[in-house]
């Protein structure tokens, strides 16, 4: 699992550009189903969490995670503030999702 910073969403949302928020590292997935990434055609992640948009992240982490706040200067863990992605959840550019860990395609 990990969080993942969308950078860029093109071909009418169905391919987004991520970076890892552990690692940095960017990786380009198709959003195949409501949520649902598959990446080079061999492996797939499901979409877990979604931060709600009123959160900002914050340059601090705790050693792993990243902290957010809410515009008053009040440090949350991430993972406390996380809520499920659903269908009615909005991906855009700048979201941050939690991922299950990428399996391979059989």
């Amino acid at each position: 699992m990990g969080y993942y910073f969308v950078l860029e969403i093109s071909n009418n949302g169905k391919v987004l550009l991520l970076e890892n928020l552990a690692d940095k590292k960017q990786i380009e997935a198709e959003l195949i189903a409501f949520d649902t990434l598959v990446q080079n055609s061999k492996v797939k992640s499901q979409i877990l969490q979604i931060l709600p948009s009123c959160f900002i992240l914050s340059p601090f982490t705790n050693g792993k995670d990243p902290y957010v706040f809410d515009g008053k200067r009040i440090l949350f863990d991430i993972s406390a503030v996380m809520q499920s992605f659903t269908q009615d959840s909005n991906i855009s550019q700048n979201s941050i999702i939690e991922l299950s860990n990428w399996q391979d395609i059989k």
